[in-house]
């Protein structure tokens, strides 16, 4: 199973609305994209799955549907976008296009929705009919709508829909408006059909049959993939032919969170937050653990966008079990507690999944870092754990950004979206041990699984001094020569709705190593104090000026990937121009540069390398593919450390790289 953006040990927003022509006005259409690229073999073939969204100049009108009228112009969604799997063996050194992609198949092709009924579906989950659901359980104070029921987005639901979708309109409105989130694209003959809503910063997750979760009707479960789309929707598409799924690229089903149905008529729904899979041993059945405990297939994903102060469009964490991809079932919906705490859940796009232990239990949790979603207007992070199978928050981090160092400097923008939690297991005992966070203030904060805080209310690791923001996961590894676990930081930039503000590109920016368990004495250790805290720092690395860091690095082999881009990839103009991202390699031993800088076509987001050094990207305009062995003058890849993969518990192709 991969997810997740690929890289050591982590993770994985809302953005700038972006600009998609409708059908009758497609003039200067490009693809753009800023989610990573996975690189998996299925049946046989290894391809780079890669999502990307259409953009077009000069940029339309946003069609809404507010009033009956606006019937007769509402096109949906306006943002569209493609999830194409293309032979490795057919990307080059160079960049291509993504619509120039020669695709073993294209999500958004001709006839991979299917057609829908707005009255509803004869049979549900099948290639005869879309299905799409929602859920319209409203939460409790705390947030929390527990085993909410399946509600199909179609018209005999009309009544559950209305409150939420679009309460002002007339029944008859509403069941139009419901038949173009269907299908809303017009073919220029009076008819309309369904598009993928494109894929933007959510990374995909690839989910294969699991050994732990038996067969389904005789036969595996297909090979499925996840992701979320502009069109507020989770899709799940079939990567292979097998049960109910005919065609590789089918949709299967779509689920729309229920924070996303009031943004609907609005054109202004979007689902940016990458997707986590896991299978879990426990009891979700709500009844008697020691009796029904067993192992489900769990999908988790934020919504990445939503105002916490507007009731109905929250941001919102959810869980699905897709066990049977033919039945999912939603666990769990948390959302903003309508009373919030000073600091609270806000927009992430970042989550880890796994086992820990709690107390004398263990439990299998999803960890989400977000903003600050609370009731104080000054920027934070929240970092909560989460009970994956009843969606209890069994612990909360809430954490208020300081006051810039210089005072003449502004403060961390409220904006700004963290990257998200980082998770590993220092024992090696398949149970999760810390949490690993970065702040967008420069920091690297540690925590016990349990929420406990060795380092009381400091980070381990804070940069000296202001715009050196940390907008991805850490990336955590072992360190074989040292027997040492050591997580690796980047400043430069982060995730943010408008621009990054909080970044000077024409300043240095740093990566930097540090041990996850440095001595108290040393809390928090920095980027320009001399020495290296008696081992406790590994390596400090000046990047090059003039671009700047959002994506997470990459630990491959006995060496570090760090992407950076010479633009604000937060942009809508991001991908305008090509090729305006770079990679560099370092030795992990020590930090040093291996080679020269290599152009690639974006660094919005991570890469995949692969175990013999060939790094896959899907960014920017386009995508490719790095030999770094034979590009940049670095000298043959390092690939002599090893990779441990838990995927009996936790799926996320989270790889700990054991350093040699």
């Amino acid at each position: 199973m991969k997810n997740g953006l690929g890289v050591a040990v982590g993770s994985g927003l809302v953005l700038v609305g972006l600009a998609v022509a409708p059908a009758t006005a497609r003039a200067q259409l490009r693809e753009v994209s800023r989610s990573s690229p996975i690189v998996a073999t299925v049946g046989g073939v290894e391809a780079q799955y890669q999502g990307s969204y259409e953009v077009v100049t000069p940029v339309p009108p946003v069609p809404t549907f507010t009033v009956a009228g606006d019937a007769a112009t509402f096109e949906f969604p306006y943002t569209r976008g493609h999830l194409r799997a293309v032979a490795t063996a057919d990307i080059t050194s160079t960049t291509t296009r993504f619509q120039d992609l020669v695709a073993i198949f294209d999500a958004d092709g001709a006839g991979q929705i299917p057609t829908p009924n707005v009255a509803g579906c004869a049979t549900t989950f099948s290639a005869t009919c879309r299905t799409v659901f929602t859920t319209v359980d409203a939460p409790d104070a705390d947030g929390l709508a527990r085993r909410p029921d399946r509600v199909f987005f179609n018209t005999a639901n009309l009544g559950a829909l209305k409150p939420l979708l679009a309460p002002t309109l007339a029944d008859a409105d509403v069941a139009v408006l419901m038949d173009r989130v269907l299908a809303g694209v017009p073919t220029g003959t009076g008819t309309y059909v369904p598009r993928l809503g494109g894929i933007d910063r959510s990374t995909m997750a690839i989910v294969e049959p699991s050994p732990f979760i038996p067969q389904i009707a005789g036969v595996d479960r297909p090979t499925m993939i996840y992701v979320g789309a502009l069109d507020g929707m989770v899709h799940a598409i079939c990567a292979n032919v097998l049960g109910p799924c005919l065609a590789a690229g089918q949709e299967l089903w779509a689920f729309i969170p229920r924070t996303q149905l009031g943004a609907l008529p609005l054109n202004k729904q979007r689902i940016d937050g990458s997707i986590k899979v896991a299978d879990a041993f426990d009891d979700f059945d709500l009844v008697d653990p020691a009796v029904v405990r067993q192992y489900h297939t769990v999908l988790t994903v934020q919504t990445g966008s939503g105002d916490p102060a507007l009731p109905g469009r929250e941001p919102s964490i959810l869980a699905i079990d897709v066990s049977n991809p033919a039945d999912p079932i939603v666990l769990w919906e948390r959302s903003t507690p309508a009373s919030p705490d000073t600091v609270d859940q806000g927009v992430g796009i970042g989550l880890a999944m796994g086992p820990a232990r709690v107390g004398t239990q263990i439990r299998n949790l999803t960890f989400a870092q977000t903003n600050n979603g609370g009731s104080s207007a000054a920027s934070g992070y929240y970092l909560g754990a989460i009970d994956t199978s009843t969606g209890e928050l069994v612990w909360a981090y809430r954490h208020t950004y300081p006051a810039p160092r210089n005072p003449a400097n502004l403060p961390v923008p409220d904006s700004g979206i963290p990257g998200g939690p980082a998770i590993f297991d220092v024992a090696q005992d398949g149970l999760v041990s810390n949490v690993a966070v970065s702040s967008l203030y420069g920091d690297l904060w540690m925590f016990e699984s349990d929420g406990g805080t060795p380092f009381a209310d400091d980070p381990i690791f804070r940069f000296s001094a202001d715009f050196q923001p940390v907008g991805a996961a850490p990336t955590v590894y072992f360190d074989q020569s040292t027997a040492r676990f050591n997580a690796v930081v980047v400043s430069g930039s982060y995730v943010d709705p408008v621009a990054a503000t909080w970044v000077q590109s024409a300043v240095a920016h740093f990566a930097v190593g540090v041990v996850i368990d440095p001595a108290i004495t040393n809390v928090p250790m920095d980027e320009v104090t001399s020495g290296d805290y008696g081992g406790d720092r590994a390596f400090v690395i000046t990047l090059a000026t003039g671009s700047t860091v959002t994506a997470q690095a990459v630990v491959a082999g006995n060496e570090l990937f760090i992407v950076a881009d010479k633009t604000d990839v937060n942009l809508a103009t991001y991908g305008e121009v090509p090729d305006t991202g770079s990679i560099q390699r370092y030795a992990l031993s020590d930090g040093a540069a291996k080679g020269s800088l290599v152009t690639i076509s974006g660094g919005a987001s991570s890469v995949d390398a692969t175990a013999t050094g060939v790094v896959h990207v899907g960014d920017g305009a386009g995508a490719m593919k790095v030999d770094v062995g034979t590009t940049g003058g670095g000298g043959a890849f390092d690939a002599l450390g090893k990779a441990v993969e838990r995927g009996d518990t936790d799926n996320n192709a989270r790889l700990l790289w054991l350093n040699g």
